[in-house]
């Protein structure tokens, strides 16, 4: 991204045209014009897990520098403007013709550039409309910034749910951080809630901290290549750092939606938001990651964050499972779900024979440090086994506490020891010391 003011001579007639502008804009206030009121419905977090919903209303600025748009057009100094975007091939090319990113492309006008600048100067509280020099320079910097670039930054922002930690930010490098989350962040989320049913706004209130991944991506004109419109890897990244905080330690963490937003703020440039079909909420034990824990996972992060999963497709399979079962509610699901990924780990292809037993061995085998708890682990393996038959077949075994968190302890020890063999990538690779 470049940095400073590339072009002098626009930036100096840029800044006159919404100087002028603004005058014009004053000019018709003083002489007795009303702006129209619109009723804003704003929420508002109060303190901790409390919020409020505000009502007022609000001058309709949008509307009222539209009805001037004439005005402002008959100008000379958007003559000048004009022509300075005409002698620039560069600046030319952006407007009036469809620019974007991936995420998608539009037709912005020249008045369309030249309202957004003015209404940037719009006041946030209750004041008077008026010329602000750092406003300008930022919203310049930002249209320059998508004029004289071909990479364009986006940001990936996502609350990361049942999620505590001591630590203000904890920052993976290359863009990947979880961070607490701020209030502007919260009520951006309890606006939204009321368009939106990704996240409902009495959830939104216990979030605590998020997730953010900054990234760039690539420019286009006219249209978005085939190859653009392919699931970016940038995407994956929120759920690989969830499985991999699932593996790290025992806790209920998940997440719901991501929002994208541009890093800049010009008329061409728009994120979005997705999530699933419905709300899901992480019912179970807070996770909490402290302060003497983070270089841990950072270490443990580094190396999960570089393996690709689909070219290992037993530990793949095993992982999905495991995260399967993070989403389901029944202890019978969680338990076929754990089982499957048991054996994509310990069985080879086509193997057949005795499972049960197999399998009991192999954990017991792998976890137990000495006989006494290898002979245990071979133990429970076995009924977990046994209980997992019994579901399949439609029977309902009883279960003890503390059954789901042993078999999904058990698993997450597992995958993490094959995670470590580098060079794993089948089943008949798959080596029990």
């Amino acid at each position: 991204m470049k940095q400073g003011i590339v072009n002098d001579a626009f930036h100096a007639k840029t800044k006159a045209l919404v100087q002028s502008a603004i005058a014009v804009l004053i000019s018709c206030i003083q002489k007795g014009e009303e702006i129209p009121l619109q009723i804003s419905e704003t929420y508002k977090v109060t303190g901790p897990g409390g919020w409020s919903m505000e009502y007022e209303d609000k001058p309709d600025y949008d509307i009222f520098v539209l009805h001037h748009e004439k005005e402002i057009e008959a100008l000379p100094e958007f003559r000048l403007w004009m022509e300075a975007v005409s002698a620039d091939p560069v600046v030319s090319r952006h407007i009036g013709h469809v620019v974007g990113t991936r995420h998608g492309m539009i037709n912005r006008s020249a008045w369309e550039y030249v309202s957004d600048l003015v209404r940037a100067h719009v006041p946030a509280k209750s004041g008077g409309l008026a010329f602000d020099p750092e406003t300008f320079e930022r919203k310049y910097r930002d249209m320059e910034g998508l004029f004289y670039n071909d990479m364009i930054g986006f940001k990936l922002f996502s609350p990361l749910q049942n999620f505590e930690s001591d630590a203000a930010v904890i920052d993976f490098g290359g863009g990947l951080k979880i961070k607490k989350i701020t209030t502007q962040e919260l009520e951006e989320l309890l606006n939204a809630s009321k368009w939106s049913p990704l996240i409902p706004s009495n959830e939104v209130i216990t979030f605590r901290y998020s997730m953010e991944f900054t990234f760039e991506t690539e420019k286009y004109f006219l249209s978005i290549p085939l190859s653009a419109l392919e699931e970016s890897p940038e995407w994956e990244i929120f759920g690989k750092l969830v499985t991999a905080l699932r593996l790290f330690k025992v806790g209920a963490i998940g997440y719901n939606m991501i929002r994208e937003t541009p890093l800049i703020d010009t008329p061409h440039l728009f994120g979005g938001t997705r999530g699933g079909l419905g709300y899901r909420r992480y019912w179970g034990p807070k996770y909490s990651l402290k302060v003497e824990e983070v270089d841990a996972f950072k270490a443990f992060w580094k190396q999960f964050g570089n393996i690709e999963l689909g070219q290992r497709a037993p530990i793949g399979i095993a992982i999905s499972r495991f995260n399967y079962a993070y989403e389901r509610f029944g202890i019978e699901d969680k338990l076929i779900d754990y089982m499957i990924a048991f054996e994509a780990l310990f069985f080879k292809e086509s193997e057949r024979g005795e499972f049960r037993h197999k399998l009991a061995v192999r954990v017991a085998r792998l976890l137990g440090p000495d006989y006494e708890s290898r002979r245990t682990i071979s133990k429970e393996m076995m009924d977990f086994y046994d209980k997992r038959s019994a579901v399949v077949h439609g029977d309902s075994p009883t279960f003890q506490p503390g059954l789901n968190e042993k078999v999904e302890e058990y698993l997450r020890e597992s995958i993490k020891h094959f995670l470590k063999e580098r060079h794993t990538k089948g089943h008949d690779e798959v080596s029990i010391s």
